[in-house]
């Protein structure tokens, strides 16, 4: 049960005035005519003795307070991972849910021969998350819209036609933008360049994000560990960069990282040859 503050407040003043009164009678009792020597002293070492008391109390009741307080953040705590587990099961359930329904419909298309299934390659893999690693909306507009280009997706249906939506230099912009987005979409990996519509992310910087968004599968947010063992997974040992490098990624788009646990870290796994 958590001490009342009210309670708590008047406790302490009443001790406060019970302490006033007794040195006070302490005082008093120097001043006692009829009263001898071993009297007074009697008196004296009964009230210095009922002050220590006193004393003893209020640091015991104040060592209770700040263990309770101790308590209550242990429990607002567990209660603020509890819900981030929740949360996290929540997402894994629709993700999984979601998951099922792609399955069902690509394995309804192989059937009918509308479609052939090939496994992404890691580059066309990337592509998918590109727009992790840009810093605006408009900029991950334009990377969807250049996406929605390449791999003939009903562009029409979320995004809109471009330039319905613009009018004058915003859709000559906008256009700009798509076309230099497509452009770097169709160029081979690590020779895409950024220009005046669309900044394109460096090789190193889509390589980490798309590392942070692996680990988000195995917990949310994910820890610094959990990042570089899904990088190793992903594109090998040898790419793996400083922490420091990790860390600045992630902080320049605001990507948070949970505190792994004190200790030695575990040795990540080398990308298995395939």
């Amino acid at each position: 049960m958590k001490p009342n503050a009210n309670n708590s407040e008047n406790g302490s003043e009443v001790l406060l005035t019970l302490k006033r009164t007794l040195r006070h009678l302490r005082r008093q009792i120097d001043k006692c005519i009829d009263a001898t020597d071993e009297k007074r002293h009697s008196y004296k070492h009964e009230i210095d003795t009922f002050l220590a008391e006193i004393d003893a109390f209020t640091q015991w009741e104040s060592e209770q307070v700040a263990a309770q307080a101790e308590i209550d953040a242990l429990q607002d705590l567990a209660e603020a991972e509890q819900d981030s587990q929740r949360k996290l099961a929540l997402l894994n359930e629709v993700t999984e849910k979601i998951g099922s329904w792609i399955d069902a419909w690509v394995e309804q298309a192989v059937q009918s021969g509308l479609y052939v299934e090939r496994p992404l390659s890691l580059a066309e893999k990337k592509q998918f998350y590109l727009d992790f690693a840009l810093l605006n909306n408009e900029q991950r507009e334009i990377a969807a819209a250049a996406r929605a280009l390449k791999y003939g997706f009903p562009l029409a249906i979320k995004y809109g036609i471009p330039f319905q939506r613009h009018e004058g230099k915003e859709a000559a912009r906008w256009l700009h933008g798509v076309a230099d987005a497509l452009d770097a979409l169709n160029a081979p990996e690590g020779q895409r360049k950024s220009t005046r519509y669309f900044e394109v992310p460096t090789e190193l910087c889509l390589n980490i994000v798309m590392a942070y968004c692996w680990a988000l599968r195995l917990s949310c947010p994910p820890t610094l560990a959990q990042v570089k063992e899904q990088f190793v997974q992903l594109f090998g040992q040898e790419k793996l960069p400083q922490r420091q490098t990790i860390e600045n990624v992630l902080k320049r788009f605001n990507y948070p990282l949970r505190e792994g646990k004190r200790g030695r870290p575990r040795k990540i796994a080398p990308k298995k040859s395939r």
